[in-house]
């Protein structure tokens, strides 16, 4: 009961009114005081109802900063209330956004739920979710209809309590015309669900009726369920209504209008896998509470991982928007700057088409073959491991030699084998001192062959005219072959394509070019494979053949908790994933352009496009599908993402010592275009030169990232931060003018103090041309930054501390050739220090040297 109360109720003293005048200091009201009824009209521009056939009529009030014209509008914000609340509850904040107009752009639109306020529906004792869902989407859509001024206008749906479950349910559906934001204020699954069984006491408690509208006012107040005075003369008197029984009578009752203890049987379908359905929505999105204690661990895993904004906004009650609506306006309106718009798409595709045009030609113009190389290698190579290369001796040379990443590939051996291969492993990184990650890489859903009579491969001459059937169980002959996808007549149309591996035979990989294949996204075999990987603490999994955003949600249920600090690398391998890409980018930790398979499905012509496009999407951040600009995309998330360039890309090193000249280009061109990772497959997991493979591969990276230096980063800079969005969080604003800095005084390292690693990738995605030596506490954020570019990871035992910090990354730094005495570091930390996500403070020191030569700094 007691976190029941803490959310919906208040200890914290009352806000001041500003439309009183007789308060004390604290906003107590002398007794005298009339808890004054306040008009809608004072808030909000119009009001209007809603008729939808069979639905009923929908009480919704409006807020539009710049008339009825929607010359200056982009955006249409809908809000919708929580159990109990009206329209009003949004009152205040809309009035302060309505201010806000000059600078950005919106419409708001507030309704009352049925069974609320002034809307009258067909059942108004039905409040499940199903059918709160559906009124929100017709009415949205209706009232986009039924005014053909507003129906360009891009949609954000802003939910509170019930009505936060009802925003994401609606989101979920993707029902909602030209959606392109989510924001859900003060609730979780978690917390909502812990305080259900409390829920129906605390309502019996709070009183049936008043004797006045004041009376309720003044109780909301003096209960603490509200603190903004204002805000509940506004939005108490909405959500209660004359006793029909005692009307006409001068002692006449006020009753709520919800009687919330009859939707009892609605509650935990409201917030059941809202958590879950809020992270799998690929709208931008924005959670705002009250306090971190409210976050579970999925939305805090999650947030560590960026992948949405969190704001908290403390010293409220339950209802923030009442409490506070000034934060919480500023909040939304500067969320709205994050939304995409089709006059920022337009500029911005210009201003970056120039800049990088500049950088790219100011850059080779100035090259030179005799350019002295660098020693830090910022591009990490993942190689996979083979019976060649699985014993320790083999395993050190590889590291040594520039190994980052170690991949498994489960198309290929038994548990038991890659149980050796990760044992070698381990022992090998104890020898070496270095880091190496594990990644698992999925054998994935296939399609195969039938048997055939005989067992034998059949030849058909050219033009000749085979049946293609799902019947397995009857041999295949030169008539007529079977495959094992069900799916087959629907996923492949008339003038469609079938490409079997090289020869018709039996078992045999087959692949359906521009087909969208039904088969489910993990295996049976993928399944045990995934279990066995999280047995052995394996740090990523490279998900083979992911078509949709569907897919690599499947495989992180079946990580579950547990197993919640595996990254997902989904390799992009067909058409479908690229047609889906936004989507699997925004779900995933990491891609891999996986280039083979990828080669099978696209035309050979489009590899290259496939590729940059990728990588580059990659490195701008999450996307939306509908504004792009030249190769990037406007960011979603607040960082970018780790690519891997693979297949194929020293595979003449699998009999030969030297590469060839192509082979040589195809790396170079990978690093130039922004990969985090280059990998090796056949060439050391069965080549005659698996070390040789890794050496030249690592100095081709080398040369590439020189050539890279020798960008005018001023330039490339600046067309980053244009092609993502303006900073979110106080940690990219520090992250970006980190990097700025370093760039401008020449600094030798960036150094990060991180916990999750988000605040390194940060770094990282603003291209710095010095290493980023990334300080952290926790292990697997070690292993993950192996897979980001030009980061170092340094473990140590905890974030405390930060000068003996910086101190001990200076040793190692200045031991390693890569900073020296009197040159700058940039330091990137928390002034908190030990807390996640509290990245807030941006230093530029000198190392030094004390008088017993051990290494220091001194502040510039």
């Amino acid at each position: 009961m007691s976190m029941f109360k803490s959310m919906y109720k208040s200890n914290l003293p009352p806000i001041k009114d500003p439309t009183l005048h007789n308060q004390d200091e604290n906003g107590l009201i002398d007794e005298d005081q009339t808890y004054s009824e306040l008009s809608w009209n004072d808030y909000f521009d119009s009001k209007k109802d809603i008729a939808i056939d069979e639905r009923g009529t929908f009480r919704v009030y409006e807020c539009n900063p710049g008339g009825n014209g929607t010359e200056s509008c982009d955006y249409l914000f809908v809000f919708v209330h929580g159990g109990g609340y009206t329209s009003m509850s949004w009152a205040l904040l809309s009035k302060i956004m309505k201010s806000h107009a000059q600078s950005s752009s919106f419409r708001i639109m507030a309704y009352d739920s049925r069974a609320h306020g002034d809307t009258k529906t067909s059942d108004d004792t039905d409040c499940s979710i199903g059918t709160l869902v559906a009124d929100l989407v017709a009415l949205v859509n209706a009232y986009r209809e039924q005014q053909p001024q507003f129906s360009k206008l891009k949609v954000v749906l802003v939910g509170h309590s019930m009505g936060g479950a009802v925003v994401v349910k609606a989101s979920k559906t993707g029902l909602v015309k030209d959606q392109v934001g989510l924001v859900v204020v003060d609730v979780v699954e978690g917390t909502a669900m812990s305080a259900l069984p409390s829920m129906r006491a605390i309502l019996a408690k709070r009183p049936a009726s008043f004797n006045s509208v004041s009376d309720a006012i003044k109780w909301s107040i003096t209960s603490g369920t509200l603190r903004n005075l204002e805000s509940a003369r506004v939005s108490i008197p909405t959500q209660i209504r004359k006793d029909e029984a005692t009307a006409g009578v001068e002692s006449a009752k006020y009753k709520w209008i919800t009687n919330l203890a009859q939707t009892e049987q609605y509650w935990s379908e409201w917030f059941t896998g809202l958590s879950k359905e809020f992270l799998e929505n690929r709208y931008i999105k924005l959670l705002i509470l009250a306090g971190s204690d409210r976050l579970d661990r999925e939305l805090m895993i999650a947030q560590m991982q960026g992948k949405f904004q969190l704001a908290l906004l403390p010293l409220c009650g339950h209802v923030i928007q009442e409490d506070n609506p000034k934060s919480t306006a500023d909040l939304l309106t500067e969320f709205s700057k994050r939304l995409p718009s089709d006059v920022k798409k337009k500029l911005t595709h210009l201003i970056f088409n120039n800049k990088l045009l500049m950088a790219t030609l100011s850059r080779n113009l100035r090259l030179q073959l005799d350019a002295p190389t660098q020693g830090f290698v910022r591009t990490k190579i993942v190689c996979t491991i083979g019976p060649k290369t699985m014993s320790v001796e083999m395993l050190v040379k590889l590291i040594e030699t520039g190994m980052s990443i170690c991949r498994m590939n489960f198309s290929h051996g038994t548990h038991e084998y890659h149980g050796n291969v990760i044992k070698n492993l381990r022992e090998a990184v104890k020898r070496t001192g270095k880091g190496c990650a594990l990644m698992l890489d999925t054998k994935g859903p296939e399609i195969r062959t039938g048997k055939l009579e005989g067992g034998q491969p059949i030849t058909l001459p050219a033009d000749h005219e085979i049946l293609v059937d799902t019947n397995t169980d009857v041999p295949g002959n030169t008539t007529r072959i079977s495959l094992d996808y069900k799916g087959l007549i629907e996923s492949v149309k008339p003038g469609g394509h079938i490409l079997i591996a090289d020869v018709l035979g039996e078992t045999k990989n087959v692949h359906l070019p521009g087909a969208v294949v039904t088969l489910p996204a993990v295996s049976e075999k993928d399944v045990n494979d995934i279990k066995f990987g999280i047995e052995q603490e394996v740090d990523f999994i490279a998900a083979s053949f992911i078509r949709k955003a569907e897919d690599v949600l499947e495989i992180r249920r079946i990580l579950g908790e547990r197993a919640a600090n595996i990254q997902i690398i989904s390799k992009i391998e067909n058409e479908e994933g690229i047609t889906n890409f936004n989507d699997i980018l925004e779900a995933s930790d990491g891609i891999m352009v996986a280039r083979g398979d990828l080669g099978v499905e696209v035309n050979m012509e489009k590899i290259f496009v496939a590729q940059k496009m990728m990588v580059s999407k990659c490195n701008a951040g999450s996307t939306t599908n509908q504004y792009q600009c030249y190769y990037f995309l406007f960011a979603k998330t607040i960082a970018g993402k780790p690519v891997i360039t693979a297949t194929q890309m020293l595979e003449s090193m699998i009999k030969a010592p030297r590469p060839t000249r192509a082979e040589a280009t195809d790396v170079a061109n990978a690093v130039l275009d922004g990969t985090d990772c280059v990998m090796l497959s056949g060439e050391t997991a069965s080549g005659d030169y698996p070390i040789e493979a890794v050496d030249i591969m690592s100095k081709i990276c080398r040369e590439a990232e020189l050539v890279e230096s020798s960008t005018d980063y001023h330039t490339l800079f600046s067309a980053l931060k244009v092609c993502s969005n303006k900073p979110i969080t106080i940690a990219e604003t520090i992250a970006s003018y980190a990097v700025a800095t370093a760039i401008d005084l020449k600094a030798d390292i960036i150094i990060t103090m991180t916990e999750t690693g988000l605040t390194s990738r940060l770094v990282s995605k603003y291209k710095p041309p010095m290493p980023i030596f990334a300080i952290t506490s926790w292990e697997y954020t070690v292993k993950h930054l192996l897979a980001t570019r030009g980061t170092i990871p340094i473990l140590v035992e905890s974030l405390m501390g930060t000068d003996k910090l910086i101190q001990h990354c200076l040793e190692i730094a200045m031991k390693q050739g890569l900073a020296k005495v009197g040159s700058r570091v940039v330091i990137v930390s928390g002034i908190m220090e030990g807390v996640p996500g509290k990245t807030n403070s941006l230093r530029v020191l000198t190392p030094a040297r004390n008088n017993n030569s051990q290494y220091s700094y001194q502040a510039v």
